[in-house]
């Protein structure tokens, strides 16, 4: 089940990685359609999607077919949206405007981030990312949610490659994820997007539906 609280474990806290059947999942979206999270769009982002292509070719072997998330990052998982909340992981129209809100009274900056290495929830591999200037840190605390995001792990900055398709042995998989290198690459974050998913869909395309703009930092 996407954003299962397993998701968020590291590959080295299981002996092996967590597949993901792909179906639909009717006992977590009880009928809701539109998943929300507030994120970084990097679809735009030339040399990073160059990376993110060239990594999730030599991952194929291990991954579901035909994921269609664009690279982004995830700032804040909301839950899903509908103007009467009854449920636990349900996100109110009010909270979406209370965020927003918060982010026009604050109005954050531009910022830096700097992607590192491949590394690995248990569920998923992933880029990893660095936040010199603690930024995401910032934007979160603009974003309350009722939820926490159903974590029991810290917030880890990543740009998801795929999904696990099969079982392996998670230090093979360490090792195999190790071996692919390349500089580090700095990418600088103009822009916070509020998008969707529609829940039926495990490994669905997101869509936009709200833009904000960072300020230019002071120099």
């Amino acid at each position: 089940m996407l954003y299962h609280r397993h998701e968020y474990f590291m590959l080295n806290q299981y002996p092996y990685t967590l597949p993901t059947q792909v179906q639909d999942y009717p006992q977590w979206h009880l009928g809701r359609l539109s998943y929300a999270l507030w994120l970084l769009d990097f679809s735009a982002q030339k040399p990073l999607n160059t990376l993110v292509k060239k990594a999730q070719n030599y991952l194929s072997p291990f991954l579901i077919k035909d994921y269609q998330r664009q690279p982004h990052l995830s700032i804040k998982i909301c839950g899903f949206l509908t103007s009467t909340p009854r449920h636990t992981d349900d996100c109110s129209y009010t909270d979406i405007k209370q965020h927003i809100l918060n982010l026009h009274h604050t109005q954050p900056t531009a910022f830096p981030l700097i992607v590192t290495h491949l590394a690995s929830f248990a569920s998923a591999p992933f880029l990893s990312i660095q936040d010199p200037t603690n930024s995401l840190s910032t934007l979160r605390q603009l974003l309350p949610t009722k939820h926490e995001e159903f974590r029991d792990t810290p917030y880890q900055a990543h740009i998801t490659l795929g999904l696990y398709h099969q079982q392996i042995a998670s230090d093979w998989m360490q090792d195999y994820l190790q071996a692919f290198s390349f500089e580090p690459l700095e990418l600088y974050c103009h822009q916070l997007t509020l998008a969707t998913y529609q829940s039926q869909k495990i490994a669905g395309p997101l869509t936009s539906i709200y833009h904000f703009s960072l300020a230019d930092a002071p120099v």
